[in-house]
């Protein structure tokens, strides 16, 4: 059971890491993990709120698996 618990935690922190990256800096985050991306994209609010969104999901996503 112990190993179990360990496991849901350590994905907990896997989605926790994403998530923390995209909902708090949306778009800057993925000119971080992929440098090669135009500096165009910094410039589109569609894909910097969907980041966001997906952010978020993640965290609660993460919260989730912590608790459970």
């Amino acid at each position: 059971m112990k190993s179990l618990v360990f496991a849901l935690r350590a994905c907990a922190v896997a989605c926790a890491v994403p998530a923390l990256l995209h909902a708090g800096f949306g778009l800057l985050a993925e000119r971080w993990l992929d440098p090669a991306l135009p500096e165009s994209i910094s410039s589109l609010a569609s894909l910097d709120s969907q980041n966001r969104f997906y952010g978020t999901a993640f965290g609660v996503f993460a919260v989730l698996l912590w608790i459970s």
